[in-house]
């Protein structure tokens, strides 16, 4: 991450490899720029509910031989948490995460 990302509210940003896949994943927390910022004002295809958040996905087309890629976002205390990758691959990361908050000391 860059100094510039820090600045506009990135907090991390994790990349992975998927073994297996043309396709890596993403995740990355930053600050939720409310209803108004370009990623909330964009449709979605569907809604999912974890047991941490309900998320908003977005399907990219398939690109030969590339799999479709999902984006997925949800808002939590402030923050905007946005996961990329094939479908069955954000699955497992929605449905692993834990989000929590924590009060300062």
């Amino acid at each position: 991450m860059s100094d510039t990302d820090v600045a506009n509210g990135l907090f991390a940003l994790e990349w992975w490899r998927v073994n297996g896949s043309l396709v890596g994943a993403t995740l990355s927390v930053q600050t939720d720029p409310g209803d108004d910022g370009p990623v909330n004002a964009e449709p979605y295809d569907e809604t999912v509910t974890s047991a941490a958040a309900e998320w908003v996905l977005r399907t990219s087309e398939e690109l030969d031989p590339r799999p479709a890629l999902v984006l997925a976002f949800a808002r939590h205390s402030g923050c905007l948490i946005h996961v990329s990758g094939t479908r069955d691959v954000v699955d497992e990361i929605i449905n692993a995460l834990a989000l929590v908050v924590e009060e300062p000391a």
